[in-house]
C-alpha cells in the first residue's frame, strides 16, 4: 500500500506526486505550452490556501524534468514554501544560487554542482549583484535558461523594498532567460495596483474548486493509489455521498 500525505506534497516522492496529480492536467498542459514557446512569459497561479497551490509548482517542476526537449532548455528551481530569510533582493538571489545548486546535486551534475558550491563559499551574501553573477553565470555554462518556481510570491514582493522590486522585473525582462512562475493566495500589492513594479506583468492562472466530476476522480485515484481496505472503502463511497463531501470541502 502506497503512502498519502494529505497537508504536505513536499512529502511526496517525484513518482508519488506524479501519481497523485489528476485533476489540475489541462493547466498542467497550458504551462507547458508556454515553456515550449518561444516567448513563455511570467504567471502566477492564484487561489486560497489549500488549493494546491504548492503541489501545482512542485508538478511543474517535475514536467521540465521528464520533457527532453524542455530539460534540455530550462533548469527549474523551486524553493520552500514559506522563503522566511529573504529580506532583500540579495536574499532572494541567494536562496536561487542555493535552489540551483540544489538541482544540479540532484540531477547528477556532482562537478558542476562543486564549482558553484566552491564560488557560494565566497558569496558575499549582502549584495544584489553578487549572487546574480553565480546565477547567471552557471546557467549560460549550463546554455539552460531558468524557471523559478516561487511559493508564496506575494510575501515574497513585499519584503522587497519599492526600488528592489523594479530591479527585480528589469532582470525577468532582460536578455538572459529567466522565467518567473508564482503562486500566492492573493492578488495584491506590486502585482495588482496600477504603477507597482509588477502590475500586468503575470499572466494570473485563478486554481478554481474542483466540480463534482473532479472530486469523483480524485478519490478513485486515490482509492487506487492507498489500496488495501481503505481504497476499497474510498472505491465503494456512494455518489449521493460525494456530492455532500464537495459541497462541504
Amino acid at each position: 500500500m502506497s503512502a498519502v500525505y494529505h497537508y504536505n506534497p513536499d512529502l511526496l516522492t517525484d513518482d508519488g506526486l506524479r501519481a497523485q496529480f489528476v485533476v489540475r492536467n489541462s493547466l498542467l498542459r497550458t504551462f507547458v505550452t508556454a515553456l515550449r514557446s518561444a516567448q513563455p512569459g511570467h504567471h502566477l497561479v492564484l487561489g486560497q490556501r489549500g488549493m494546491g497551490k504548492t503541489t501545482f509548482l512542485r508538478r511543474i517542476h517535475l514536467a521540465i524534468r521528464d520533457d527532453a526537449k524542455l530539460r534540455g532548455r530550462w533548469m527549474p528551481l523551486s524553493f520552500p514554501e514559506e522563503q522566511y530569510n529573504v529580506g532583500s533582493l540579495a536574499d532572494f538571489w541567494a536562496n536561487c544560487v542555493d535552489a540551483l545548486a540544489d538541482s544540479l546535486e540532484r540531477t547528477g551534475k556532482a562537478t558542476e554542482a562543486a564549482q558553484l558550491d566552491a564560488r557560494i563559499d565566497r558569496l558575499d551574501r549582502s549584495a544584489p549583484a553578487a549572487a546574480l553573477e553565480i546565477l547567471l553565470d552557471t546557467a549560460r555554462s549550463l546554455s539552460r535558461g531558468l524557471v523559478l518556481l516561487v511559493d508564496n510570491l506575494d510575501i515574497v514582493l513585499s519584503r522587497l523594498t519599492e526600488r528592489e522590486q523594479w530591479e527585480f522585473r528589469q532582470v525577468l525582462g532582460g536578455d538572459f532567460p529567466i522565467i518567473l512562475i508564482g503562486g500566492s493566495a492573493d492578488l495584491q500589492g506590486e502585482a495588482s495596483q496600477y504603477g507597482k513594479s509588477f502590475y500586468e506583468f503575470l499572466h494570473v492562472h485563478p486554481l478554481p474548486a474542483l466540480s463534482v466530476a473532479e472530486t469523483n476522480e480524485l478519490l478513485a485515484a486515490l482509492a487506487t493509489r492507498t489500496g488495501g481496505e481503505s481504497g476499497a472503502r474510498l472505491a465503494q463511497v456512494p455518489g449521493g455521498r460525494i456530492q455532500s463531501f464537495h459541497a462541504l470541502t
